[in-house]
């Protein structure tokens, strides 16, 4: 008997040892999980607006801030592929912002006091 429960203790600890439920070491890759794309030459940032607007528009309510300072490779106007929902926030001239809505051609300055964010309204000054 004593044999036996010596066995079976090393096949429970050989199977145990052997399954993957082990901890794995070395960085956690996870996706974005916040829903505010920067542009800018930061590391982490998106370089053009362009790449920011397209990694936006895979994400629900989201919006792209270009922050003062900031010089993007592209222009707003340059812009050719973007998405209702994912508004741009232009604070290179201070606040307030300058925000801009897709048309479904191109984005375009918004003229009255609200902006869209996914399927909810702000309403801001501008």
């Amino acid at each position: 008997m004593k044999k036996f429960l010596s066995t079976t203790l090393v096949l429970f600890l050989a199977l145990f040892l052997a399954s993957p439920i082990r901890a794995q070491q070395g960085p956690v890759k996870t996706a974005q999980v916040n829903s505010t794309f920067y542009v800018g030459a930061v590391n982490g940032f998106y370089p053009t607006i362009q790449s920011a607007v397209t990694a936006a528009c895979a994400n629900t309510h989201a919006k792209v801030v270009i922050s003062a300072g900031v010089t993007p490779g592209d222009t707003i106007g340059a812009v050719t592929s973007g998405c209702s929902g994912v508004p741009i926030v232009d604070e290179r001239n201070g606040i307030p912002a300058a925000n801009y809505n897709w048309t479904g051609a191109a984005y375009a300055a918004v003229s009255s006091t609200s902006f869209q964010i996914g399927r909810a309204s702000c309403r801001e000054r501008v």
